[in-house]
């Protein structure tokens, strides 16, 4: 319909605006409907404001609002189950009401938490999200918890720009119980459970029992981590990575890694892509295990290590190229049965005992390498 111009035209624009305002607050006459998403508000958390608690505030707040956390102490476990954007203003400190019940406990998609220091929860997590999609964890410090940031069946989120220290004391060794009922994983900065297309970027991860875990996740992008322990350990567990993969197709690239016992550990799982990451005093730099099988390890510097790289039982068909192993105790080595894989255009120099160990493997190629020293125990290696 053609609307004519002048006074009763513009009469008419005027009373089917009102006809639409009317029926949109027909269909939804609620402060908390589903129109309220539409329009976001700000809440402020804080001494002499509205809202004295965070709780309170997600409690009052309508999907896709803004809480503003002002500066202080705050003894809470925070309970977030709708759309929310949550942000530290300057110091936010996040201590447990209750040690054993987690800081942020996440429930709905597309939450952002920003900002906050979380410390304290020593017998559960400092943040968890579980069931979510596109939730944004950044520029957080999490501390001295039994597990830091734990992502539990959920996709496309973001875990970037956080610093994540102290979490040491749940190793999983040999008849030690979890103090969780949803995770058996020992203590860990970052922890990926059942969960695909996450990135994790940019984080410090210091003095953590696993840096960032993966356990059956896939789809994953860790980049631009460092992961750091202040002096190496040994415990009675198989558990100590700087970052470590059980997964299909996760991408670790550009990270930093020192001090662990596996620096870069992949178990089972195929299609990963270990990418230019530099590793350094460490027992093991990048270690492949239990048939990790069509995974590319490439450009990556280890230096100083026990062992530069290794594939340990039935890892087979790998690629592994363009590396610098330089000055480990062996630069590479295959064992039990980890056969059929290339090694091209590899530097393997410095080695403190052989740069190529090779035990009850064969049909492993070396292709356009540079090294001085091999050695071959019921294995073949061939070389060209």
């Amino acid at each position: 319909m053609e609307i004519k111009k002048g006074v009763g035209g513009y009469l008419v624009m005027f009373i089917v605006f009102c006809v639409i305002i009317f029926l949109v607050y027909l269909y939804c006459p609620g402060e908390k409907s589903k129109c309220s998403e539409l329009v976001s508000k700000e809440l402020i958390v804080g001494l002499g404001e509205k809202y004295a608690s965070i709780q309170q505030a997600i409690d009052a707040a309508s999907p896709r609002d803004i809480i503003i956390v002002n500066s202080g102490e705050y003894n809470e476990n925070i309970e977030i189950n709708k759309k929310l954007t949550l942000k530290a203003n300057n110091t936010v400190i996040i201590n447990p009401a209750d040690k054993n019940l987690p800081g942020f406990s996440v429930t709905a998609d597309d939450v952002t938490i920003s900002g906050f220091t979380v410390s304290g929860f020593s017998n559960s997590y400092g943040m968890i999200f579980k069931d979510v999609k596109n939730c944004i964890v950044s520029d957080n410090f999490v501390d001295s918890n039994m597990w830091g940031i734990v992502i539990y069946s959920s996709a496309n989120c973001e875990i970037t720009n956080n610093e994540v220290t102290n979490h040491m004391d749940f190793w999983g060794k040999e008849g030690e119980k979890s103090p969780s009922n949803l995770l058996g994983e020992p203590s860990s900065g970052i922890q990926l459970i059942k969960s695909e297309y996450i990135l994790i970027k940019d984080n410090k991860l210091q003095d953590n029992v696993n840096g960032i875990d993966m356990v059956d996740s896939h789809n994953n992008i860790i980049l631009n981590n460092r992961a750091k322990l202040t002096e190496r350990r040994y415990e009675s567990t198989r558990y100590n990575n700087g970052i470590s993969s059980f997964g299909f197709n996760n991408t670790i690239k550009n990270n930093v890694i020192e001090k662990y016992a596996d620096a870069i550990n992949l178990v089972g799982g195929s299609d990963n892509k270990i990418l230019t990451n530099t590793i350094f005093d460490s027992a093991v730099a990048i270690n492949l295990d239990h048939r990790s099988t069509y995974s590319i390890i490439r450009g990556n510097t280890a230096k100083n290590n026990d062992h530069g790289i290794v594939l340990w039982d039935k890892c087979s068909k790998n690629i592994i190229e363009n590396n610098h192993l330089i000055d480990n105790n062996i630069g590479l080595a295959f064992y039990y049965s980890s056969d059929y894989n290339i090694v091209k255009n590899t530097v393997i120099t410095e080695s403190r005992e052989v740069d190529i160990d090779s035990k009850d493997s064969n049909n492993n190629q070396i292709i356009d390498s540079l090294f001085k020293t091999h050695q071959e125990r019921n294995s073949t290696l061939e070389i060209i």
